[in-house]
């Protein structure tokens, strides 16, 4: 029998889709962003953008000025989602820049892989901490 830490990480595992369910409820309850996607909603679209063979999947929002509703969300790379809106990371970016933080989420500024949804946040952080390689 499973203890509770194992069942719930099996849980997530066969259901990668409620991870990003989660996390974009979170997002917009924290921006106050319209949201009215179920889980099946995620799933549908997880299953419509065949999510699973991406290497790292990211819940966009089409037109960003709109919150999340199912006809203006979807399922893309995760580097593509940051290159499509660079102001996520606090200024508007050159394309050498973005090209540079793709890099790093791909792990080549980073010794280790970096998991998908922590990338954002390092790269943010990295290249605070390393302002030379942007000029």
């Amino acid at each position: 029998m499973m203890n509770k830490a194992e069942y719930n990480k099996k849980y997530h595992e066969d259901r990668p889709y409620l991870s990003h369910f989660y996390n974009a409820r979170r997002r917009a309850n924290n921006r106050n962003r319209f949201f009215s996607l179920s889980k099946e909603d995620v799933f549908l679209l997880w299953k419509s953008y065949n999510a699973s063979n991406l290497k790292r999947p990211s819940l966009d929002r089409i037109n960003n000025d709109m919150g999340y509703e199912l006809a203006n969300c979807q399922f893309i790379e995760l580097i593509d989602n940051i290159k499509k809106n660079p102001s996520q990371l606090g200024r508007p970016l050159s394309k050498e820049h973005k090209k540079k933080i793709g890099d790093a989420l791909r792990g080549k500024k980073f010794p280790n892989r970096i998991p998908w949804n922590k990338g954002k946040q390092l790269a943010k952080q990295h290249f605070k901490d390393h302002p030379e390689e942007l000029e």
